[in-house]
């Protein structure tokens, strides 16, 4: 059972995409403090593998940190009637260019600054559909595989500005232990 108490919720911005929260609570010795928070959609995230053992990831321009990121394919659950598996299948292609057979979902994460929950797949039994993706207007993608076995030297040989999601190595890791391929 939670030690704090929630007092009360205040909406104090609402743009397109996110709102931001207050929370008023009692900590555990009683004190009011305030927590702010984002609210946004829920997100799909994907870890594809390909056949030949091979990490389907993604290099994306991040406007707010001006920088690049390796990361997972991924994309917020914000199209009517399109649940989390729906979504992944749909970023995957659209991200990639690869379609996949097998789905395997794993437990939902949440965020320290955000409600959302994300929505992770592993993908396998992958099928490459199209050679050249773009993503949307705000996406500036390029398709990187990387072996399996090779992840933590691609991530130790990165060059300094660009950024590394390491939520990668954690699925990679969760993948290898559960003997998907």
């Amino acid at each position: 059972m939670a030690k704090f108490v929630i007092k009360e919720k205040t909406k104090i911005f609402v743009g397109k995409f996110i709102s931001v929260w207050q929370t008023e609570f009692l900590d555990k010795a009683g004190n009011t403090k305030y927590w702010e928070w984002v609210e946004r959609h829920n997100a799909a995230f994907i870890f594809p593998i390909t056949r030949d053992q091979k990490a389907v990831l993604i290099k994306n321009y991040r406007v707010p940190i001006e920088k690049y990121v390796i990361e997972m394919p991924a994309g917020l659950i914000d199209k009517k009637g399109e649940d989390e598996l729906e979504t992944a299948k749909r970023e995957l292609l659209e991200e990639t260019g690869y379609r996949a057979k097998n789905f395997i979902p794993l437990r939902p994460r949440g965020a320290t600054l955000s409600r959302n929950l994300n929505f992770t797949f592993i993908a396998t039994d992958l099928e490459k559909v199209a050679d050249h993706v773009e993503g949307d207007d705000t996406e500036d993608l390029e398709v990187i595989e990387v072996p399996l076995d090779g992840l933590l030297d691609f991530y130790h040989n990165l060059p300094e500005d660009i950024l590394f999601s390491l939520d990668i190595l954690a699925v990679a890791a969760i993948a290898r232990q559960r003997g998907i391929k």
